[in-house]
């Protein structure tokens, strides 16, 4: 059974700043971040606006516009659609939350359990697990888009989204629902680049990014835009001790392909590395991270609909290929219906 794309929707970044992150290590990241002002029909409610992330509100207001253009908008149909998201970094604002934690620094020794519980509740806002949960995004979408349905959250790396493209496609073909919606969602930032330069080594020319991309899926044809024909991934285990990049993605892309879209890399280096092994192993290949830098858990669906553009352009099919932090790879081809 095939299963189609019948809808999507993506937020790209489209500002681009260069941080300083370290004065004494002389690090810095170009942080890729989105400027955008929604419709009020879409933007969630203030009170819940305040305790949201950048990218929890894009996701809302992305998924909620994608419903609205395909007119999937019944209540019954939607309680009955599957949502899988695939979620990024989940600390927005580093300092916020940083100065939020030296409560510990006035912790001593002869405090007594419960005075030393009591300074940190009195430290820690109520709200703050709405604000830093991986499935946050999951749980406001299935709030202010109705979506009540099977549903799971994958995090935080950017092989999050193949499994989220997987048990979204899984759970349609074992007809548990006729359509799955799949919600990539990637917050950047401070603490994302903390996080990621921790695990593969800091280099010059370091970029990654805020992005949303959102796919409907379905198991009928009816007016989808392209299919997902294939699906794969390597067999890597991770090894924090061992960082070496091995590139494989020519064992999981067919020899057929015509047009590769690429992501992984978070520095210059990494990705001109990348380029070199797609130019030799592939006949057109196509980089992410030169427009965009490194988008995380959304790197795999937000390839997947720059690749419907190129189908939209003529080209039988695309392959979409990632590498995240860890060096496991994956690969999704889309094709013409």
């Amino acid at each position: 059974m095939n299963v189609y794309i019948t809808g999507f929707d993506a937020v790209f970044p489209n500002n681009f700043e260069l941080e300083s992150f370290s004065n004494e290590f002389d690090h810095s990241f170009t942080n890729g971040t989105i400027n955008a002002e929604f419709n009020s029909e879409f933007t969630p409610n203030r009170s819940d606006e305040k305790i949201m992330r950048r990218d929890i509100k894009i996701s809302v207001v992305s998924i909620r516009r994608l419903l609205k253009k395909i007119g999937l908008e019944d209540p019954e149909v939607l309680e009955k659609t599957a949502l899988f998201v695939a979620n990024g970094s989940f600390i927005e604002d580093t300092e916020k939350y940083m100065n939020k934690i030296s409560v510990y620094k006035n912790i001593s020794d002869d405090l007594s359990e419960e005075e030393k519980m009591y300074k940190i509740y009195r430290a820690s806002p109520p709200l703050l697990a709405l604000e830093t949960l991986t499935n946050s995004s999951m749980s406001f979408i299935a709030q202010y888009a109705g979506v009540k349905y099977h549903n799971t959250t994958f995090g935080t790396s950017s092989l999050s989204a193949y499994y989220a493209l997987k048990e979204a496609i899984g759970s349609i073909k074992s007809d548990l629902n006729e359509q799955a919606i799949v919600c990539a969602s990637n917050s950047g930032g401070g603490y994302s680049f903390l996080s990621n330069s921790a695990v593969v080594g800091y280099k010059k020319g370091w970029k990654e990014s805020t992005a949303v991309g959102n796919i409907i899926l379905s198991s009928t044809k009816g007016s989808s835009v392209c299919k997902i024909s294939m699906m794969s991934s390597g067999t890597r285990i991770p090894n924090l001790k061992d960082q070496t990049i091995r590139r494989d993605w020519s064992s999981l892309v067919p020899e057929d392909s015509e047009f590769v879209i690429f992501s992984g890399a978070f520095c210059e280096e990494t990705n001109e590395s990348d380029r070199l092994y797609c130019e030799n192993n592939f006949k057109y290949s196509r980089s992410l991270f030169d427009d965009y830098g490194n988008m995380g858990s959304s790197n795999l669906v937000m390839g997947i609909i720059q690749g419907i553009q190129l189908l939209n352009e003529g080209m039988p099919f695309v392959d979409i290929i990632d590498r995240d932090l860890y060096g496991r790879e994956s690969h999704v081809r889309i094709a013409k219906c």
